[in-house]
């Protein structure tokens, strides 16, 4: 490794330290999508709040290598994410899940108050911080993430007044887990899918798991 590369790795290592210490980021605890899914929230609060002082940079690519990943990237090749989960989540402190029920006109697929007590598969056990209400879709494998928003999007109410009111109110947005076969799998939004979320402002939420990682979940687990 270079001076120069090896300079730029060790400024990241410092600048994601440094983050990692202001914001105080705890390390998950089990680390299922599911339990990651419920402690995300908590973690994207933090960092909308804090200023953006950050960059990609992608070490160990010769050239010819970058050429060929910009090509894959960006052109009609791809390799497909192995399997997708996705779903719709709603936070605040003060929410009643049978308010958001009525507003969505659609049962939930896990609802919670603030203060309740969770346990979890693997055995840990957690008070809920804040009352959510979620609706998943079903896994899609090879991903789908397109399929799956639509799914979301098409079961609850689509006046645009409703959501306005909701995300005034609440937290919302939809989270979704990736789950990559090989080292560089790829998807892309269709346009559809992103006027769908801008149109009611829902965040997209993007939680990727490495071809490494075990992943024995699907979105019924709880």
């Amino acid at each position: 490794m270079g001076k120069n590369r090896l300079e730029a790795f060790s400024d990241g290592v410092i600048a994601v330290i440094i983050t990692i210490l202001v914001l105080e980021l705890k390390v998950p605890h089990g680390g299922t999508f599911h339990e990651l899914r419920d402690e995300s929230h908590r973690h994207r609060h933090l960092l909308e709040q804090a200023p953006v002082c950050g960059s990609l940079t992608s070490f160990g690519l010769t050239d010819a290598e970058a050429s060929t990943h910009n090509c894959l990237t960006t052109g009609s090749v791809m390799a497909q994410i192995h399997h997708s989960a996705a779903c719709l989540r709603i936070f605040g402190d003060g929410l009643i899940p049978e308010e958001i029920t009525q507003a969505l006109r659609c049962a939930p697929t896990v609802a919670q108050r603030t203060g309740e007590l969770i346990r979890y598969q693997s055995g840990r056990e957690r008070v809920v911080r804040c009352g959510n209400w979620r609706l998943e879709a079903e896994s899609a494998e090879p991903e789908n993430i397109n399929g799956q928003v639509r799914w979301l999007l098409s079961q609850v109410e689509s006046d645009p007044e409703v959501w306005k009111a909701l995300v005034q109110r609440f937290d919302v947005d939809i989270f979704c887990g990736l789950f990559m076969q090989e080292s560089n799998d790829g998807m892309s939004l269709a346009p559809d899918v992103m006027a769908l979320l801008g149109e009611r402002g829902i965040h997209l939420a993007l939680d990727i798991y490495n071809a490494s990682e075990d992943d024995d979940v699907t979105p019924s687990q709880t």
